[in-house]
């Protein structure tokens, strides 16, 4: 993992995540979102909650991965299981949990601009 050069633009990936192919690997419990051609980038840890793939020249975010994804992450945010299997139903639906990982990112930031 490798250090972001800029700070992650939020906006980009409310402008990118309809560009987003979302896949679930069951193996490794791991959720992952990214555009088809990704551009080189690096992860930037969301206190360890989940890593954005961040273009370091740009701070475009370019991707994330949940890892516990099942196991921890749905645990955490209850509010995102609406039905079982929660992660099939995620995949078959990306817009959804790309709004909920939208919430969680600005539930996220005001907690850490409360705490500064």
């Amino acid at each position: 993992m490798g250090k972001v050069a800029v700070k992650p633009d939020m906006d980009s990936l409310k402008r990118n995540a309809k560009d987003f192919d979302i896949e679930y690997d069951a193996k490794y419990d791991t959720l992952y979102a990214h555009l088809k051609t990704p551009p080189p980038a690096v992860s930037y840890d969301c206190g360890g909650e989940f890593w954005l793939r961040v273009n370091p020249e740009n701070g475009e975010i370019v991707g994330f991965e949940i890892e516990a994804y099942r196991k921890s992450f749905l645990r955490k945010y209850k509010d995102l299981k609406n039905e079982k299997p929660v992660a099939d139903k995620l995949v078959q639906q990306s817009n959804e949990v790309k709004t909920k990982l939208d919430d969680v990112l600005r539930k996220m930031e005001g907690e850490s601009n409360a705490k500064s």
